[in-house]
């Protein structure tokens, strides 16, 4: 069992990679984690009992109809994610930043920015209507576009997740995909829409995040020195 004192050394040496100073406590969080944990649970719960529906009724579930049944071969794997991964960058990109008009936001995606110092739970944290249309629907375009196997679509819902996850963590670890991006989206608001940066690129919707130190920061760290410490800030405005 480890000890109080092993506990906080272990944390103080995860704060070396956080993003944000205001990132909550473990306190803080508990309410908070409860309150997503639920909310995934009512819907995942939703999900079995719409598949049981169909099946009490002599149906197929309907993701039967979308995706293929046979085996795909090894070099459609590839083009299906590629193909996946286009369409979510751009259909992300138009429906998280329709999400931030001022008639959408204060009644749907305000809910997702409820902390500008997100965690990684909070990925899955939105409004019904938001869970829809930028959360489900870009990730599932591509597969059903392309007729992928439905084990090529778990494999592309894994690696979204993951990313998702990633993003949101509030921690920059070594190894792992940079969250600058992201974490610089809910801190400003207004910044880095996107996924991959490339609608951001196209629309200037990331001129102050690339002005920023953590646009310096923004890459996978190769090393288990922070990059905080490889690249500190200059003044309080660029933490």
């Amino acid at each position: 069992m480890p000890t109080v004192a092993e506990y906080h050394r272990v944390a103080d040496a995860l704060d070396l990679f956080r993003l944000q100073s205001n990132m909550p406590t473990l306190r803080e969080k508990k309410p908070f984690t409860r309150r997503v944990t639920l909310v995934y649970l009512r819907r995942t719960h939703s999900a079995f009992n719409t598949q049981n529906r169909q099946r009490h009724r002599g149906h197929e579930p309907s993701i039967g109809c979308i995706f293929r049944l046979r085996t795909p071969l090894f070099v459609r794997v590839p083009y299906g994610e590629a193909i996946a991964c286009e369409t979510v960058v751009a259909l992300f990109y138009y429906s998280h930043r329709l999400l931030h008009h001022p008639r959408i936001y204060k009644h749907v995606h305000k809910v997702h920015h409820e902390w500008t110092a997100p965690i990684g739970i909070v990925s899955i944290y939105a409004h019904p209507f938001e869970h829809l249309v930028s959360n489900l629907l870009p990730p599932l375009v591509g597969p059903v576009l392309c007729g992928s196997h439905i084990a090529t679509t778990w494999l592309w819902y894994t690696l979204a997740l993951f990313s998702t996850t990633i993003s949101h963590c509030g921690y920059h670890f070594p190894f792992l995909p940079s969250p600058e991006s992201h974490d610089f989206h809910h801190l400003k608001f207004t910044q880095n829409y996107g996924v991959l940066g490339v609608f951001d690129r196209l629309h200037g919707t990331d001129n102050l995040f690339r002005s920023s130190k953590a646009y310096e920061r923004h890459f996978m760290a190769l090393s288990l020195v922070p990059v905080k410490e490889m690249y500190p800030n200059e003044s309080k405005k660029d933490t």
